[in-house]
């Protein structure tokens, strides 16, 4: 076999086996095969990452299946295979396309997914596959899966889908809500002043958390506060900014280490309560959200929701709660029991006759307006709205086929649109792997293009205080856009 290594511009060591195999995992012989030799056996023109740590572990070992779309970061990995027999992991991240239109699409996802096992912190070897890459023996069914395979190549255990795999998650929480999140602050003696919050906080901020964004994912906002928070899963962190970026609190394992269940694992949305104390978080490191009283530094609630990716706030007492989910569903929390449904997102029938890459709703942002829900979905690249009063979900724009064509709703087109946000009659969505924000305005879809900056994989777009701010994993940068100038300014989070 003829390998060639080269080095990534992430750092990563790169593995291309440029010999096909028509080998299949059903007949490959196991035993007495180091894990190196298996991953040399596998088929396909496979491109590897980490390779060098298959030299650390033997048999048994996991093999998890997962898409550009199906993630599953590396701390959910290890919850699920804690306690079991493996002594290693191999990933394969499979394409989601049938086919490319040009070598540059190609290249595009490629660069996702390099950056992706960055984002996802999988320190094992990970393989990009075409959509055509299949084991006669190993199948998935859905995405994303987890098989632990012995020796002999037999299946020990399997998890396909995310609700399988999160019914198999040890769990170590329990849901509660405190008395104190139905209070109200301004009964207090002292009120929520952000620059009193600043001036205290910042007094313990470890020098070193002064420096830029490692990998800057999900915000929120509140404009009545005038406060941004920024998550960095780099940092497993939530930093939060005043309006003029000065940092008002770090959100993060050292400052809330106190408080039970307030470990971050992995952030998928953020969410102010109207009067801008309180901050939801998504963790979909540990299928949480939290709540989080952001003047007492105290966690007022935990609810359990299988990988959540974003939630807003509904009614006048705010009592209701609504939370996507990449198990493909919205859920209804009520905060008076904690009660909770699901709507029902697949009313136009997408969940039958299709394959696992097709149609399946993976809503990534919802947006609470005119009572309805607008959420973005990246399994059919579109946008779509849940209607609160009649129960039916249609959708917006996209959702055709994935592209970057602008136009009418019914005839545009989106290739990863993970974010929503809107201002007055205007939607604002990070179209990820289009690599632009696109805009939703009068049943038309623009992109909106910014003078001095080109986004190379826009995770989160925000309104903030008249201005369009917007999260660039792989550059490492928030970048603030003025609507006027259309000239976008690098945040840099300052004392």
């Amino acid at each position: 076999m003829r390998e060639k290594f080269a080095q990534s511009r992430s750092g990563f060591e790169v593995a291309v086996f440029c010999t096909t195999f028509s080998t299949t995992i059903q007949n490959i012989k196991f035993l007495n095969m180091s894990v190196s030799d298996f991953l040399k056996e596998l088929p396909s023109n496979l491109v590897w990452f980490n390779s060098h740590h298959a030299r650390r572990f033997d048999f048994p070992i996991s093999l998890i299946f997962f898409t550009p779309k199906h993630i599953l970061p590396n701390c959910v990995i290890d919850d699920f295979l804690e306690g079991k027999e493996c002594r290693g992991k191999i990933g394969i991240c499979i394409s989601t396309k049938n086919g490319y239109q040009d070598r540059e699409e190609e290249e595009v996802e490629r660069k996702y997914f390099e950056f992706l096992i960055m984002k996802l912190k999988m320190d094992f070897p990970v393989a990009f596959a075409k959509n055509d890459f299949s084991f006669e023996k190993i199948r998935p069914k859905s995405f994303p899966s987890i098989f632990i395979i012995d020796e002999r190549g037999e299946i020990k255990e399997r998890a396909e889908g995310y609700l399988e795999i999160y019914n198999l998650l040890p769990r170590k929480r329990s849901e509660f809500l405190s008395d104190e999140f139905f209070e109200n602050g301004q009964a207090e003696n002292d009120e929520f002043d952000i620059d009193n919050i600043r001036r205290e906080r910042t007094k313990n901020i470890p020098s070193q958390e002064k420096l830029d964004f490692v990998l800057p994912s999900k915000m929120g906002t509140s404009n009545p506060k005038k406060i941004l928070a920024i998550s960095d899963v780099g940092k497993n962190n939530i930093v939060l900014l005043n309006r003029w970026f000065e940092i008002v609190d770090i959100i993060g394992n050292e400052n809330y280490n106190s408080v039970e269940g307030m470990k971050i694992k992995y952030v998928d949305g953020l969410r102010f309560s109207k009067d801008g104390r309180k901050l939801f978080i998504c963790d979909f490191g540990d299928s949480t959200v939290k709540i989080v009283d952001i003047k007492k530094r105290k966690v007022l609630g935990v609810i359990d929701v299988p990988f959540p990716t974003a939630v807003d706030i509904y009614g006048k007492s705010e009592d209701e709660l609504y939370v996507s989910s990449f198990s493909g569903k919205i859920f209804r929390v009520s905060l008076k029991d904690m009660k909770k449904e699901v709507l029902k997102l697949d009313s136009d029938g997408f969940e039958s006759g299709y394959s696992a890459f097709e149609r399946d709703s993976l809503p990534s942002d919802i947006l609470i307006k005119d009572n309805k829900i607008f959420f973005t979905d990246i399994g059919s690249s579109s946008v779509k709205v849940f209607e609160l009063s009649r129960g039916v979900v249609r959708t917006v724009a996209g959702g055709l086929k994935e592209g970057h064509k602008d136009g009418p709703v019914e005839k545009a087109s989106f290739n990863f649109p993970c974010s929503i946000d809107s201002y007055k009659d205007a939607f604002f969505i990070s179209d990820v792997l289009n690599s632009s924000i696109r805009i939703l305005f009068e049943n038309r879809v623009s992109t909106f293009f910014v003078k001095n900056f080109k986004f190379i994989f826009p995770e989160c777009v925000r309104i903030f205080l008249g201005s369009i701010i917007v999260s660039d994993n792989p550059s490492r940068k928030v970048i603030s856009v003025h609507a006027l100038s259309l000239e976008g300014e690098e945040i840099t989070p300052s004392l």
